[in-house]
């Protein structure tokens, strides 16, 4: 299983026309180019940590990311305690309301989003995902030989996927 270390795949900028225009789960949406979270079409007032913390937890498309790699995505390069996670943990988790259970605590490891997500792309004639995020255009490849070129190709399309993500 990968460590997240979301920092790292944020290499290249991403082009704003292949950014969604929302992305949603459950009664909820984001909006990643006006920076909000909204709940049956009301905008709910979560702090600019707490909106960075969710948007990598969503772009981990399910997997678990580590405390660390979160505090190194919301805070660059400065000294944070855990705490500081946390409390954008519980913020969220109040935002969320009766759908707390969108953030999962993995003990020893760090978190997980575990809502259903569907993208809604800001081009017009682009479809909508249902279901976790897929890097779809990215084309079919036969499986690979090695685990190194496992590895190598779950990297990359991480990297693609995430970039689909990106605001």
């Amino acid at each position: 299983m990968f460590d997240f270390s979301l920092n790292k795949i944020y290499d290249s900028p991403m082009d704003p026309a292949d950014a969604p225009a929302a992305i949603e789960f459950g009664r909820f949406s984001v909006l990643p180019h006006r920076r909000e979270l909204i709940a049956e079409g009301r905008p709910l007032d979560i702090a600019g940590r707490a909106f960075d913390v969710l948007m990598a937890l969503i772009e981990a498309s399910g997997a678990v990311v580590s405390k660390d790699a979160l505090m190194e995505r919301v805070w660059p390069s400065r000294i944070v305690e855990e705490n500081s996670l946390q409390a954008q943990i519980s913020a969220l988790r109040r935002a969320f309301a009766a759908d707390r259970d969108l953030i999962r605590t993995i003990a020893g490891r760090g978190y997980q989003f575990t809502g259903v997500i569907r993208t809604v792309s800001a081009r017009p004639n682009a479809q909508a995902t249902a279901g976790m995020p897929q890097p779809t255009l990215m084309p079919s490849r036969p499986p690979p030989t090695s685990s190194s070129s496992s590895k190598c190709q779950s990297a990359v399309s991480l990297k693609r996927l995430l970039s689909t993500l990106d605001p």
